[in-house]
C-alpha cells in the first residue's frame, strides 16, 4: 500500500481519502521505493528531490528512495516533525537548520505570486464558466 502525503499548512502529514476521491496529486513519488518507479514505466533518474513542509525539508535516500528528515525550520524540533508524520521517519545524521527568509526574499516571493495571479487568465470570471463543461 502506498502512503499518500499532502503537504499543506495543516498537519499531520497524511490525509484520509474521502469517499474514494483524491483531491490533489502531483507525482507518484517513489512508489514502493528502490526501482519501483522505473518498473512502473517512469524514466530512470526521475522523481522528486525533496519535500518542503511548514515544519521541515525532507530528502530521499539514494538507494531506498525513502523520505528522511534533512532540515528543520526555525523553532521546530525533530519530535514535532515525527509526531506529525504518518510513518517512522528516519533522520539525517547531520540535521540542518533552515535560515528564515530575508525581507528581500519575502518581497520577491510576494511580487512573483502577485504577477503569477495577474497572468493566470483562466481564473478570470469570464473564463471560469468553461471550466465546468
Amino acid at each position: 500500500m502506498i502512503n499518500i502525503k499532502e503537504i499543506t499548512n495543516d498537519f499531520p502529514l497524511n490525509f484520509e481519502v474521502v469517499q474514494n476521491k483524491l483531491e490533489f496529486i502531483t507525482d507518484p513519488g517513489y512508489l514502493d521505493g528502490y526501482d519501483s518507479r522505473v518498473k512502473a514505466g517512469y524514466p530512470p533518474d526521475t522523481g522528486p528531490e525533496l519535500i518542503i513542509t511548514p515544519l521541515c525539508i525532507m530528502r530521499f535516500d539514494l538507494e531506498t528512495k525513502e523520505a528522511y528528515l534533512d532540515a528543520l525550520h526555525p523553532n521546530i524540533t525533530i519530535e514535532q516533525v515525527k509526531e506529525n508524520t504518518a510513518w517512522d521517519l528516519k533522520v539525517a545524521d547531520d540535521i540542518k537548520q533552515i535560515e528564515p527568509p530575508t525581507i528581500r526574499e519575502i518581497e520577491a516571493c510576494r511580487k512573483t505570486m502577485k504577477d503569477a495571479i495577474e497572468q493566470y487568465y483562466i481564473l478570470k470570471p469570464e473564463w471560469t464558466t468553461y471550466l465546468d463543461k
